[in-house]
This record gives structure tokens, C-alpha cells and sequence, in this order.
């Protein structure tokens, strides 16, 4: 019977994990600023582009089995992709998730 300091995992540092959370934050927040500068500059025409975005992250979620996040990123990533069309990218992808009031 093993123990769990047996396991053949390594264990993550605790400094690494906080290092991990620090960085999942500092995302967070960007992406939220993508949606703030969308909202922004889109002005009434919002929830339009938010939707058109939406659908095409959908379809590239479902066709590559990966989330929601992943698929934004993907898109966003492609260096086709405009500055600003990444911006709005990424706000789909907050309201997707965390639909804004």
C-alpha cells in the first residue's frame, strides 16, 4: 500500500503554485479589459459582434473538443487576426462565460 508520498507525481512547490495563481489572475483581468475596451468601442453594436464572435468560437470549440477559453485563444493567436479583432475575441469569450448585465 502506498502513501501519498510515494506517489510518482511531483508535487507542485507551494511558491509555484501561487506563481500559477498570480498569472491565472493577471489574465483574468486582461481579458476583462478586452471586454471593458470592446464595450467601449463598439458602442450599440456590442452585443451584435459579441454574438458573431460567439458563434465562431462555438464552432471552433465543438469541432476541436476544447473549451470555450482555448478556442478564444486559438483565434486570438492567429496572426491574421487584427489587434482589435483580437480584442473582441476575447470579450466573446468573457460573454460567453460571465454573460456582462
Amino acid at each position: 500500500m502506498s502513501s501519498l508520498s510515494e506517489s510518482s507525481e511531483t508535487p507542485v512547490a507551494q511558491g509555484d503554485k501561487l506563481s500559477i495563481m498570480q498569472k491565472q489572475i493577471q489574465i483574468t483581468a486582461k481579458i476583462y479589459e478586452c471586454r471593458d475596451a470592446a464595450k467601449s468601442l463598439l458602442g450599440d453594436g456590442y452585443n451584435k459582434r459579441m454574438f458573431e464572435y460567439g458563434e465562431i468560437i462555438s464552432a471552433v470549440s465543438s469541432s476541436k473538443k476544447i473549451g470555450i477559453i482555448a478556442a478564444a485563444s486559438e483565434l486570438a493567436n492567429d496572426p491574421r487576426a487584427s489587434g482589435y479583432e483580437k480584442i473582441q475575441i476575447l470579450a466573446s469569450a468573457v460573454e460567453m462565460i460571465e454573460p456582462s448585465a
